[in-house]
């Protein structure tokens, strides 16, 4: 068995089946313009590897190692509206955001694993962007994160201080992610959702930072490699004020500073010539930095 999980910097994650291991390494994310959706295996030395795409990040690169409001939490819903509302689908964002991500925790099962752990920040590099070392009590080994996007970011962390990690892997066939980070006295710091949903079952303890939904019907489906391809709308909501984004979008919302949001994919799958899919992928990022 490997010692480690790998998942590259990806066009479009669709994570392949049955990848398991006793350390999990997860790296996702690229700022490839690619819209293809499709899937092919390889192998690396002492790793299982998926990828899907072939263009990589030019603009939130990291090394070899590289991957991906306030303390009150809003009422959460993950839902699809279909109505058409005749709004014209919006052309891609120039320059598109984008943002990766990855999380090394050992001894997991990450078909199945859902964390919430106090701990103490140990290293922090420098740079905007998040690139920590935490020392987390139910670890075996340090955990490391790295959260890198464009239009980068600077998260107000030092060492010493607390911070609190959930993270969540489940799916039937493929992985579904999801990642929350707070820091004692400041809160929220950011959220990271990958997966073929906006919110995890309802079995899971996962408090999104934001109200969250997605919409359809404003973009008409495009040929893909296994299908039609539809873009969706991600609504975020706070305070009564909501705000919609599509694939590759970039704001600051809510307020002084506000609430910075990332969506790298957001799209509706039909007529699926491949096994083994979601119909839907989301890639979402939301940081609370007090920075901006």
């Amino acid at each position: 068995m490997p010692a480690h999980l790998s998942f590259r910097p990806l066009v479009l994650l669709l994570p392949l089946v049955g990848l398991a291991s006793s350390a999990c390494v997860i790296r996702v994310g690229d700022d490839s313009g690619d819209d293809e959706i499709g899937a092919t295996e390889g192998t690396e030395t002492e790793s299982d590897t998926a990828e899907i795409g072939t263009e990589e990040s030019s603009t939130a690169e990291t090394t070899d190692t590289d991957t991906t409001d306030t303390d009150t939490t809003d009422t959460d819903t993950d839902t699809t509206d279909t109505t058409d509302t005749g709004d014209e689908c919006p052309p891609e964002a120039d320059p598109p955001a984008s943002f990766i991500y990855s999380v090394e925790i050992g001894d997991i099962e990450p078909m199945d694993t859902e964390i919430d752990w106090t701990c103490t920040i140990l290293e922090v590099a420098p740079g905007e962007k998040l690139d920590v070392v935490l020392d987390c009590p139910e670890a075996a080994d340090p955990v490391e994160i790295l959260v890198d996007a464009n239009p980068p970011f600077l998260p107000p962390v030092d060492p010493g201080q607390t911070m609190q990690l959930y993270y969540l892997s489940e799916g039937p066939w493929w992985f579904n992610r999801t990642m929350r980070l707070d820091v004692e006295g400041h809160g929220h710091l950011l959220t990271v959702i990958d997966g073929d949903s906006l919110l995890p079952p309802e079995e899971y303890d996962f408090e999104p930072p934001l109200e969250l939904a997605s919409k359809s019907g404003g973009c008409s489906p495009t040929p893909a490699g296994c299908g039609l391809q539809e873009r969706l709308a991600v609504e975020f909501t706070s305070g009564g004020e909501t705000v919609e984004l599509f694939e590759r979008d970039y704001e600051i919302a809510f307020g002084d500073p506000g609430t910075e949001l990332w969506v790298f994919q957001a799209f509706h799958l039909s007529e699926i010539q491949c096994t083994d899919v979601p119909d839907e992928r989301f890639l979402v990022l939301i940081a609370n930095t007090g920075q901006r």
